[in-house]
């Protein structure tokens, strides 16, 4: 029996990582070691991973990449990757937004305001600020640029219920690990190719439930 399989390339932040999954249980995932993956690397786990887990080519139904955030360069190696692929393997391809991903390492947290952050250079910082109601999220600022130091120290910062950080903004500023206040920031637990996968999959979910409430309503 074919399976749906969604394959996530995150090469745009911190070493890369890729997953896959049916739905939103992952199969298998692999991270990098290097501070920016390249395309071979990338290319050669992908074919490891439908090896070992005796996926083909047509199981692939969706393959996401990151979009708008994280290192230029590497987002670029996602894309002309995953366009490769898509087309290869005759499936869609999607960007997703990493920022957007992280909230769901929160979606257990009460309503209120949250910020969402991740590297994008060296001392660097893109952040989002998000509203949540009951399971929604909602962007309430456009994806902003800041110099680390600042984002930590800012008063602006602080002012939510929670920060989301990519896990490798700890690793590179070591700020999580001494200073921070433990009650207010989030290092997320998945692979950010994991969160990404989840996200996409939630998000064609909700646009053909949409679809459908709006053929009904007609």
């Amino acid at each position: 029996m074919d399976r749906e399989v969604i394959l996530s390339i995150e090469a745009a932040a911190g070493n890369g990582s890729l997953s896959l999954l049916t739905s939103l249980r992952e199969i298998d995932g692999w991270s990098g070691t290097r501070e920016i993956s390249k395309a071979e690397d990338i290319l050669e786990q992908i074919s490891k991973l439908l090896s070992v887990n005796r996926i083909e080519n047509k199981d692939v139904k969706l393959i996401c990449v990151s979009s708008g955030t994280g290192s230029s360069t590497g987002e670029k190696i996602g894309w002309a990757t995953g366009r490769g692929l898509a087309k290869a393997f005759g499936c869609r391809l999607l960007g997703v937004s990493i920022l957007e991903s992280l909230l769901l390492e929160i979606e257990n947290e009460p309503n209120g305001e949250y910020i969402t952050a991740l590297p994008c250079g060296k001392n660097f910082i893109c952040r989002q600020r998000f509203i949540k109601r009951e399971k929604s999220f909602r962007a309430i600022s456009a994806v902003e640029v800041s110099e680390a130091d600042v984002f930590f120290t800012s008063p602006e910062t602080f002012g939510c219920e929670k920060i989301v950080v990519a896990v490798n903004a700890a690793d590179n500023l070591r700020y999580l690990l001494t200073d921070a206040d433990k009650n207010l920031f989030v290092e997320n637990k998945y692979t950010l190719a994991n969160l990404n996968g989840r996200a996409a999959h939630r998000s064609l979910a909700q646009s053909a439930s949409d679809n459908e409430d709006s053929i009904s309503r007609f």
